[in-house]
């Protein structure tokens, strides 16, 4: 293997892990963000709830 390739073998490793890591942090902020508005909405209902009763 020349030193050319291994270097652009590691660029692409680079740059796989890059992306996993992005798309990890987006996940993790989408499902976050999903859990928070699930109960920020059952709040809100058993508020509104409350005000009827």
């Amino acid at each position: 293997m020349s030193p050319l390739e291994s270097s652009s073998v590691l660029e692409a490793a680079e740059t796989s892990s890059l992306a996993a890591v992005t798309g990890i942090v987006l996940i993790g902020a989408l499902t976050v963000r999903g859990i928070w508005n699930l109960f920020h909405h059952k709040g809100m209902l058993s508020g509104a709830k409350g005000k009827i009763l």
